[in-house]
């Protein structure tokens, strides 16, 4: 049964003791033969007895027989086995060493756990001081108001008396004590003051029908209300007197029991509790009488799990039970289970009887319990957990794996075969059984340079109060061949209900081949990058080499375009200057993106009006529309639309997407809209073009890429221009985005492309841009 789910005899015993030792009045418990088995402080000091005289004895017999009263034998053995609880039972008794004494008896018959008899709860209140307060009062009736003075004065119990019309018109210190009220407080104030609201009339009914009864003392138990709104549980006994005018009054006197009545309950509680932990527990639970070896209680789950009936097990010796023959097989071995008071079986393979073998974990456990010592025998069922463990060791030799146990308390582990093999070395031919001590087992996997890592590691697993506790490393394992490999070290802690580590349980696998596909695999990656840079660098130099001629023959092309007045040198000048322009133009896009991927292009962001820089765009590209037949509008509804960008970087892209919106759209026209959402300003530039397939949305925006390849496409370009759109969108901190349904426009429906341009109405960190090092 698991810690956190049973409260144990122990703490029970401890609580209880506590609790009788706290209470004021003398407290007895007495087994079914009437012996002491419990007596509190209180007891041993009111009639001067010990506990050695006390513990043990008949209940008549205490003090040298003087205890030995009619009236009690007949509430024992008369009155008690019939009600089962009886209370307020006055003795009076002369004591040879206290003298008289006149006392209330309060007895209960309690449940005991573990289906045992019966014990009684016997309560003493010695009253023999109120008894002579009441007679003090009874005598004084017609006497004056200066005796009432000296009996509240001197009297140590708590005294109150109040008028016919029930006003309050004295009270002593002691009331004033136990009701945390000054007399002035309560003095020509109703009684219901003292009483909870809730309960004011049936309180009222209550002293009235006590005052009327025939009984010559009426004692009856209220709930007084004190200052601080607490409420105390009071024994009151009301008496009608006469003052000295000849007045009818009521005088009572009053005992705190609130801790008496709060001792009973916690005693019922806490037995109710543990027997509903007991009867529910998922574990099977056997208790024995640790003298007899008899089991005297049994709980529903394990009469479940051995398909005995109680009747079967009870007040039988265990060690007459076959399914326990290999824990207490003789009366030796179990006084011996019985000296260690802690016996633990991992692993305990057992037969119910029907003939079913299951496997359990068998933990017991000495404690006391009312004096008397049991034994509690947890017994939980792992026969699904051994089937799993087994399953597990089976497919970690299919799958390669070693696979190991540790035994915390043998220091052995033990393992399979395909560990073996991964520490020796498959060649090796295995010598010996499935097993290797600790020392052998670090030596073996731990190569020196890892200074002990993996035992460490162990150690920290066996030691951590987590009972999940997972471990992962890695270690190097020098092989008898003289190899090392590299593997992978997992291991998991298995904990008992104590929370102690018994066995740790691990996975190897040999990562040698993946260790050094991985370091490749850097190496690798490393070498594409210094080739990436090298790239970057090689066509930054060109686009400078080739650019400075170029710009010679540009020069002079468009001079003889000028000059020359033959219509055919002038055609040749004119395809000269297009062809370079159109170079020029690749070159201008290839130094802007090894500039990027070099991380040396300058990015300026302010806060531009967007809609100023996209009319001068329209204004520029309206003549190669209209030269295609085209429409080329700008929508907006805003004035103004502010959005942090660079000016530059955003002009290049606007400048990309309308060249190709006009490049790839023969029919129709292109439409360009600005406006904005709650954090972005949002540029659409909507054409009717081709369109985009599908297939290309995911390569679209890589470098030298387009819809159309190779030396059949219909138009022409470097497929750099969107890789630029994308790089510097990025880099500014917004999004570019592609819609486009080719196959509408196939079919003779309205299709083109739609790109889409979000960017921040506010300032961005540029730690958080994307990175736009694309190799």
């Amino acid at each position: 049964m698991s810690k956190s789910k049973l409260i144990t005899a122990d703490t029970i015993s401890e609580f209880a003791e506590n609790i009788l030792n706290t209470v004021r009045e003398p407290l007895l418990v007495l087994d079914k033969e009437l012996r002491v088995i419990k007596a509190n402080h209180s007891f041993f000091d009111s009639f001067k007895v010990t506990s050695n005289e006390t513990i043990g004895t008949l209940i008549y017999h205490l003090g040298n027989r003087q205890w030995n009263i009619p009236k009690l034998k007949e509430l024992l053995e008369t009155i008690l086995p019939e009600k089962s609880t009886f209370d307020n039972y006055e003795v009076e008794h002369d004591f040879p060493i206290i003298g008289r004494r006149i006392m209330l008896l309060n007895a209960r018959q309690i449940e005991r756990a573990f289906g045992k008899e019966k014990i009684i709860l016997l309560a003493i209140e010695d009253i023999t001081e109120r008894k002579l307060a009441e007679k003090s009062v009874s005598e004084t009736n017609h006497e004056t108001n200066e005796y009432l003075d000296i009996l509240f004065n001197h009297a140590h119990a708590p005294i109150i008396i109040w008028d016919a019309s029930f006003v309050i018109t004295h009270i002593n210190h002691a009331f004033e004590k136990l009701s945390g009220y000054d007399s002035i407080e309560v003095i020509d104030k109703k009684i219901d003051i003292l009483f909870p609201k809730d309960k004011i009339d049936t309180t009222i009914n209550l002293i009235k029908d006590a005052l009327l009864s025939d009984e010559r003392q009426e004692i009856i138990e209220v709930d007084l209300l004190t200052k601080d709104k607490n409420i105390k549980r009071v024994l009151w006994n009301p008496a009608n007197i006469l003052d000295k005018k000849g007045n009818h009054i009521v005088a009572t006197i009053a005992q705190d029991i609130t801790k008496r009545k709060q001792t009973e309950g916690a005693l019922t509680i806490l037995e109710t509790r543990y027997r509903r932990l007991f009867e529910t527990s998922k574990d099977g639970i056997i208790i024995m009488n640790a003298d007899t070896g008899k089991i005297i209680d049994v709980n529903p789950f394990l009469i479940e799990l051995l398909d005995y009936s109680k009747e079967q097990l009870m007040e039988k010796e265990i060690w007459d039970l076959g399914f326990f023959k290999d824990i207490a097989a003789n009366k030796d071995k179990f006084l011996e289970l019985q000296k260690k008071e802690y016996v633990r079986y991992e692993d305990l393979p057992l037969e119910t009887a029907n003939g079913r073998k299951i496997n359990v974990e068998f933990v017991s456990n000495v404690y006391s319990m009312n004096d008397h010592k049991v034994i509690q025998c947890n017994i939980r069922d792992i026969t699904e957990r051994k089937r799993m463990e087994l399953n597990l060791s089976s497919a970690t030799e299919i799958a390669k794996l070693g696979y190991w146990e540790y035994r915390v308390d043998s220091g052995n582990f033990i393992f399979n075969d395909m560990y073996y093999r991964l520490i020796h070395g498959s060649s090796t031919e295995k010598q010996g059984g499935n097993i290797m001590s600790g020392e052998e087992f670090a030596r073996r996997l731990v190569y020196p340079d890892d200074s002990n890592l993996v035992a460490k590691g162990l150690q920290a697993a066996i030691e951590s109060p987590n009972p999940d506790f997972l471990g992962k490393s890695e270690a190097r394992v020098l092989r008898d061949n003289g190899d090392v490999a590299n593997v992978s070290v997992q291991f998991k802690v298995v904990k008992d209900r104590s929370g102690r580590t018994y066995k740790v349980f691990g996975i190897n696998q040999d990562i040698t081949d993946e260790k050094r596909a991985r370091k490749e695999l850097i190496k690798a990656k490393e070498k594409a990058e210094e080739m990436n840079r090298l790239k970057s660098s090689f066509l930054a130099n060109m686009s400078h080499e080739l650019r400075t001629p170029l710009i010679g023959i540009l020069g002079y092309a468009e001079f003889l375009e000028s000059e020359l007045k033959d219509e055919n040198l002038n055609q040749m000048a004119k395809i000269i200057t297009t062809s370079g322009q159109r170079l020029n133009k690749t070159l201008n896009n290839i130094l802007d993106i090894s500039k990027i991927e070099s991380e040396k292009q300058h990015i300026n962001l302010k806060e531009q009006d967007l809609l100023i820089c996209l009319r001068e765009q329209i204004k520029l590209f309206k003549a190669a529309a209209e030269a295609k037949g085209l429409s080329l509008k700008f929508e907006s509804d805003s004035e103004i639309l502010n959005a942090y960008v660079d000016e530059e970087l955003f002009t290049s892209i606007i400048n990309n997407l309308l060249n190709n919106a006009i490049k790839y759209t023969e029919t129709g026209g292109i439409t360009l809209t600005a406006k904005r959402d709650e954090y972005n300003a949002v540029i659409e530039i909507r054409d009717t073009g081709i369109g985009i397939s599908k297939e290309f949305f995911e390569t679209i925006f890589e470098p030298f890429r387009q819809a159309s390849e190779g030396y059949s496409r219909n138009y022409e370009g470097t497929g750099l221009g969107l890789t630029l759109a994308k790089k510097f969108t990025d880099l500014m901190g917004g999004t570019i985005t592609l819609e486009s349904n080719q196959e509408d426009l196939l079919n003779g429906q309205a299709g083109g492309s739609t790109f889409i341009l979000k960017f921040p109405l506010t300032n961005k960190n540029s730690e958080g841009l994307i990175n736009t090092n694309w190799s």
